[in-house]
């Protein structure tokens, strides 16, 4: 077992800080097995020197073949699972929100690429103009079809084309219309979702001032990569 198929979590002995490590999914006489790296041995350790006879089989552990030194079997870590879901919470929110910047930026480079000079211009121009909300038309589609820019766009950087619909049947004991899949419905969801923050992002922030625009269009030209998910 490898460190990328290990569960990340955090963990505490009774009255300890919490530390991060890697759950094995297996316990030992009711402990989890988890795995640690070794920068948090030294973190254990130095938590322990003073306050245990173990501190120098602590940092006598060494580390596996994946680097990461294992716990198994002997050693009595809680898996604090609030903690774990808060974590995974916030690296949940950190990919969507890099998923977002990196579809608004892909968009606004290939929409530059559409749009004439002075047709980018005007559309700036007009944004700028009329603007009252993120939410509201953008002026991009005076010029093109921007829908087909933003699904060019999201093919780059999500790694699929994008769908918003799926198939419902009526449902007689809830009384209206449900998918027939729920699990095509929630990826139909998310990938609406992208969609729509993608736009808000790009016209509130990069197609209604010109500096700000070209700026964020070339960073994005430099940095922006296709992410398989």
């Amino acid at each position: 077992m490898t460190g990328a198929s290990l569960r990340p979590v955090k963990w505490h002995f009774d009255d300890s800080p919490i530390w991060d490590g890697f759950a094995h999914g297996t316990t030992w006489n009711g402990w989890a097995d988890i795995s640690i790296t070794p920068a948090v041995q030294t973190e254990v350790a130095i938590w322990l020197d003073g306050e245990s006879d173990s501190v120098d089989e602590w940092r006598a552990l060494q580390p596996g073949p994946d680097g990461l030194v294992d716990l198994s079997g002997g050693h009595t870590p809680n898996i604090d699972e609030d903690a774990t879901a808060c974590a995974a919470l916030g690296r949940a929110l950190e990919l969507l929100t890099g998923l977002v910047a990196s579809l608004s930026a892909r968009f606004v480079e290939r929409l530059k690429e559409t749009l004439t000079t002075e047709q980018w211009a005007e559309m700036l121009r007009r944004n700028a103009e009329a603007w009252d909300s993120p939410f509201d038309t953008c002026a991009s589609h005076d010029f093109c079809d921007s829908n087909m820019v933003m699904a060019a766009a999201f093919l780059d950087v999500v790694g699929h084309e994008p769908s918003g619909s799926y198939e419902t049947h009526y449902d007689p004991a809830k009384g209206y219309h449900v998918a027939d899949d729920p699990a095509e419905e929630a990826r139909a969801d998310a990938n609406m979702w992208f969609w729509n923050e993608a736009w808000c992002l790009a016209k509130g922030d990069h197609l209604m001032d010109i500096q700000l625009a070209d700026r964020l269009e070339a960073e994005a030209h430099a940095t922006w990569k296709i992410l398989p998910w």
